[in-house]
């Protein structure tokens, strides 16, 4: 069993980790277990405290990656998230996520160069979400609430990947999670704060 130690980063959670320049000094390796299962080989993954499985078939590299991968970012399209359609959007898609990434132009393009290692593609859309629309389109209160100010949620759809299972191991590097499982969870943190209130 080989294990690789995952940097000590605390920005996972609701409360936004500070805004950074970009994504180079999230980049590490997570804690990486290999183990069987009744589905086949799996990869256990534990980044942020967060654990993860996926099939080791979905986590094969190509030894030399072309260099149409490697392209810059040239038409980049930062879209503002402020409506609940928006939203719903992102969370059918499951899409990629990375949370207190300053949203300046140059660090949305170096999340794209960074997506596009791994996948080209079909169009380069970011979705910039602040934590003031979660709070208010999700019900977020309290200590389960993102601050207002300072907290941004960057999205890439997996919809707009030529290939999405390609991230699915990689994103760990930059804490990147599905938007899905962040809405979910909030949800799930929110009813618990309610319940013990009320109880």
């Amino acid at each position: 069993m080989r294990r690789a130690s995952a940097p000590r980063n605390r920005g996972g959670g609701l409360s936004c980790p500070q805004l950074t320049g970009g994504l180079h000094a999230r980049l590490g390796p997570p804690q990486i277990i290999l183990h069987k299962s009744s589905h086949g080989p799996l990869l256990s993954l534990e980044y942020y405290g967060i654990m993860c499985a996926v099939p080791c078939g979905e986590t094969e590299y190509p030894q030399e990656r072309n260099e149409n991968l490697k392209r810059k970012a040239t038409e980049m399209n930062a879209i503002k998230v402020t409506t609940k359609a928006q939203l719903d959007a992102l969370y059918e898609d499951w899409s990629l996520t990375v949370g207190g990434l300053d949203p300046a132009e140059k660090n949305l393009k170096e999340l794209l160069d960074w997506v596009k290692e791994f996948t080209p593609l079909k169009r380069e859309d970011v979705y910039v979400i602040a934590g003031a629309v979660m709070n208010r389109e999700y019900g977020l209160t309290g200590t389960n609430a993102y601050p207002d100010e300072n907290c941004t949620l960057v999205c890439v759809k997996l919809a707009d990947m030529e290939r999405p299972n390609a991230v699915a191991v990689p994103r760990f590097q930059i804490g990147g999670r599905w938007f899905t499982d962040i809405v979910d969870n909030n949800a799930r943190r929110e009813e618990t704060r309610r319940t013990g209130m009320e109880g």
